[in-house]
């Protein structure tokens, strides 16, 4: 007698005895991480019932709009009085004089928007606490409270002695060292941003804990900058020989920030002061002003220019030529002046910058009124500057008005962490970190994603379930359904390496597997890391180099992954000893080599019990006696009549 019972968002469905229940269980394990997939059910055909025709919420009428094909629903499936399936996911694929149904489940769905979305790291949720204070010369201490942010020592290209100071005389080529963020640090905002959970083998995450990402870009994060920008109105001006007006803006908020502040005359906005070098303003928005003048004023423009005691100085950083030039009733002109994310170039630290309209068609020109418009105006750094000792900031966005001169335990440069984690997407980077480790991912319920190693496999073998007399034999002789010698995608010599860079040696590594059937070889990893040589005992990261006058300049290198390691008993210094490939793989891969240099893949039908089936676990091994071997399991293709098909590979 039949005994199942499906239950479509808490409602039982009616089944028939043409319905079908076919579960298909899939391992991950030896498995690319991109490709991972949730278990799944064959489609399952309903009987087209009233009931059944209620549940699906009448979605096979073509008058009817529904949204139940459209989302996915909960389902439960109980065979035989057990829940083999909790909390699956059921699709609606189509309707006929059947309801034809998926279930998927060992949920991986928050996962999957991982693999869709191609996000890079450096597009992760951004905050305004997400950053450090930059460090200076041979100053490694942690700034700020992130502390999974350290300044290890590394080799950057410049000589021994190099950026040090006499008193305070600043040196020919002032130093400092970058930043590395934790790769556990970034797994973690991957978390939170994605909702998904990743659980690590001990072993492993001792080793994952270690990796470091160092930042080697200068980049400030416009998410903070944006959350600066102001809505300024424009409010009045003053008049200046030759037909030139100051223009004013106004706004309701005037506090300092980092970059600097809108300087005040008679309670009106009227220049820009940046606190810190490289400052540059993006601006969007309009000006409008009604103006009188004897000739039509189309050459009219507003410029943005510095000023010292009176008088412009160095070029105008942004020219806006008059974009309409209307004549009025009244005999004025109106001029409106466009900004479409305009950028200034580079403002000069502690420079006053004014908004000045010039290029009137006369002397006589005046400005008579000012038409409702606002301006939008963010600023932020081209570059992110390190403020060095001996050098003089501003420190109103620390809350006081002084400006001060730094000493060396200073660092005075704010360095947003999102904005200089490397270019690489985020699943690329999570299929690097497994790589290093020699892991594979798990799909587990509460989008957790769990790894293994090959190695936990093997520690499992101890508890391997006996499988023995479960055998459906097939032949009379001792064998099983089939066989197969080959894994997907594999090659005789099957290469992991870093990526290409001409500036350092080999750390390739190759994975054997003995079959001169394949091809001779392929290149089966290739990470978005460039390798690092080793120079004085440290990583090499050749970031700075010196030009023909001795001046050292920066260049921006590939994306680099480290390791953190000891310096003096007590400060940390940047690795790369142990990271070559040759390294790697006779750390972590040698019992997932064991398996692949000669693969042996079986299939048998195997009799499995409902109970078995719920507390299916492919990390753990199974024994068949018939052979005498230990295999893991990669796939279960199971029946609703007992009866299994089951992909194993031999361990």
């Amino acid at each position: 007698m039949r005994n199942e019972e499906l239950y479509i968002d808490d409602q039982l469905v009616d089944l028939d005895d043409n319905t079908k229940v076919t579960l298909n269980y899939k391992s991950n394990i030896f498995t690319d991480l991109s490709k991972i997939v949730s278990n799944n059910s064959y489609s399952i055909k309903l009987p087209n019932t009233v009931h059944n025709q209620c549940v699906i919420d009448h979605a096979d009428l073509p008058t009817r709009a529904s949204t139940f094909p459209r989302i996915k629903h909960r389902a439960r499936y109980f065979r035989n009085g057990v829940e083999i399936v909790n909390k699956a996911n059921a699709v609606l694929l189509s309707t006929s004089d059947t309801f034809d149904i998926s279930l998927l489940w060992g949920n991986i769905t928050n996962f999957s928007n991982i693999i869709s979305n191609k996000k890079k790291l450096n597009e992760l949720n951004d905050s305004d606490d997400l950053f450090v204070w930059w460090s200076i010369y041979h100053t490694i201490t942690q700034y700020g409270s992130i502390q999974d942010v350290i300044y290890p020592k590394a080799y950057y290209g410049y000589a021994e002695g190099e950026g040090k100071y006499d008193g305070y005389v600043a040196p020919k080529n002032p130093i400092f060292y970058h930043p590395c963020v934790r790769a556990s640090f970034i797994m973690s905002l991957i978390e939170n941003d994605y909702g998904v959970k990743f659980e690590f083998p001990d072993t492993a995450k001792a080793f994952v804990d270690k990796m470091l990402i160092p930042m080697l870009t200068r980049n400030d994060s416009e998410t903070y900058a944006i959350k600066l920008a102001k809505d300024y109105i424009a409010y009045g001006y003053a008049t200046r020989n030759e037909g030139g007006y100051f223009l004013y803006l106004n706004t309701n908020d005037n506090k300092i920030n980092y970059y600097g502040r809108f300087t005040l005359s008679n309670s009106k906005l009227y220049a820009y002061r940046p606190y810190v070098d490289k400052v540059t303003l993006k601006i969007s928005g309009s000006l409008v002003y009604k103006v009188t003048t004897k000739s039509i004023p189309n050459t009219a423009r507003v410029i943005i220019h510095g000023q010292e005691n009176g008088d412009f100085v160095g070029d105008d950083v942004l020219t806006i030529n008059v974009s309409t030039v209307e004549l009025q009733n009244d005999g004025k002109y109106l001029l409106t002046f466009l900004f479409n994310e305009e950028e200034t170039s580079e403002l000069v630290i502690e420079q006053d910058y004014y908004f000045y309209m010039d290029g009137l068609s006369d002397v006589g020109g005046a400005i008579s009124n000012v038409v409702d418009s606002t301006i939008n105006i963010m600023p932020y750094l081209k570059e992110i500057q390190c403020a060095t000792k001996g050098s003089s900031i501003n420190l109103g966005y620390l809350g006081t008005e002084k400006t001060t001169t730094l000493t060396q335990n200073f660092a005075g440069g704010r360095y947003p962490i999102i904005a200089n984690l490397p270019n690489i997407d985020v699943l690329t980077f999570i299929k690097s970190i497994a790589y290093l480790a020699g892991l594979f991912a798990i799909p587990e319920l509460n989008n957790t994603i769990r790894f293994i190693s090959s190695d936990d496999i093997y520690a499992n073998v101890p508890k391997a379930v006996d499988w023995t007399k479960k055998v459906v034999a097939t032949y009379r002789e001792n064998k099983p359904m089939s066989m197969s010698y080959t894994l997907d995608d594999f090659a005789q010599k099957n290469i992991f390496d870093w990526k290409e860079d001409d500036a350092v040696g080999d750390y390739s590594g190759v994975i054997t597997v003995d079959d001169a059937v394949l091809d001779s070889e392929r290149i089966i990893v290739t990470l978005p890391f460039a390798a690092c040589d080793t120079k004085n005992g440290m990583a090499s990261v050749l970031m700075y180099t010196y030009n023909s006058d001795g001046y050292l300049e920066y260049g921006k290198r590939e994306p680099r992954l480290l390791l953190e390691d000891k310096y003096n008993g007590e400060y940390s210094k940047a690795s790369f000893v142990s990271l070559d490939f040759k390294t790697v793989i006779s750390t972590y891969y040698a019992s997932y080599q064991k398996v692949v240099r000669q693969p042996i893949i079986i299939k048998e039908k195997i009799e499995l019990r409902e109970i078995e089936l719920k507390s299916l676990d492919v990390t753990v091994p199974v024994y068949l006696a018939q052979y005498g071997k230990y295999y893991a399991i990669i796939s279960v293709k199971a029946e609703d009549t007992g009866i299994c098909e089951c992909e194993l590979l031999q361990l």
